[in-house]
């Protein structure tokens, strides 16, 4: 942050949530208030016990006048707790809203996911969909039945294979990658992410939202050698743990995806870096 003002972090006792928190608190300029809630009373007295900074308090996202309590007093709002909570953008852009009529500024960082860009792909391909009803009603045009078709690979490939692919990457020039924009509406979390792009449109905050995608590694910090915050995540363990059983590891499809993977450390940084 470029000045000791206060924020709203949501998710602190969460694996995302409390390694943006450990960057927050290992920056040069720490928020001079670091407002959070946690559903586990025990869990408040550890978390301000974690550094002068931060103000805990018991709740949970239901309670809606305390989250619009709390983003009103906050110069930032970070939410890495739910990406698909519409009840919890409400509640924060009211606060939000109040801070804009007193003539104040809001940022606000979304975590939401790069399931936001799944285009079901099935392992056949890169890029765009053609939906598996519409596979079987060519497949089976060809004289092929549908159970027929998941043994085709080379059928798939040539029947999935959009004409042009569509890949998101970081790793393009800025002014060159496709705008958040261009994302379906119907797509998953997208519903959200309207929302708040809609509050920034009507100057509620600046907005920043953040894709991260399957999020691996250990995470590291006060917060987590005191247990007060979950360490691991549950979706590599639970592939580890699935292909142990099995024998084998799994593979979608003909394994032709291109699926994203991020340390927890990078989730934290950029959450960071955003505000």
């Amino acid at each position: 942050m470029s000045d000791r003002g206060t924020m709203l972090l949501l998710g602190s006792t969460g694996y995302v949530g409390a390694t943006l928190l450990q960057e927050v608190l290992s920056s040069p300029n720490i928020p001079a208030v670091i407002h959070t809630i946690t559903r586990q009373v025990k869990k408040v007295s550890l978390l301000n016990d974690v550094h002068p900074a931060i103000r805990a308090v018991n709740g949970d996202f239901s309670d809606t006048n305390l989250i619009t309590s709390l983003a009103e007093q906050s110069d930032v709002i970070v939410e890495a707790a739910d990406s698909d909570n519409e009840l919890l953008v409400q509640a924060l852009a009211a606060g939000a809203r109040r801070r804009k009529d007193k003539g104040l500024v809001t940022i606000f960082i979304h975590v939401s996911g790069t399931g936001v860009l799944t285009d079901d792909a099935r392992g056949m391909f890169e890029g765009q969909v053609v939906r598996l009803v519409e596979l079987r009603e060519v497949a089976c045009g060809r004289g092929l039945a549908s159970h027929q078709v998941r043994g085709c690979s080379n059928l798939w490939k040539l029947l999935f294979r959009p004409p042009c692919a569509q890949i998101y990457t970081d790793g393009q020039p800025i002014g060159t990658q496709r705008p958040i924009s261009a994302i379906p509406d119907t797509a998953f979390h997208r519903a959200i992410d309207l929302a708040i792009e809609d509050a920034d449109n009507q100057g509620v905050w600046r907005s920043h939202i953040i894709l991260p995608g399957t999020v691996f590694g250990s995470a590291r910090g006060t917060v987590f050698d005191r247990g007060i915050a979950n360490a691991h995540s549950s979706q590599i363990p639970s592939q580890v743990k699935t292909s142990l059983e099995r024998g084998q590891p799994g593979m979608v499809g003909v394994g032709e995806l291109l699926f994203s993977f991020n340390r927890v450390q990078s989730s934290g940084a950029a959450g960071c870096w955003a505000t």
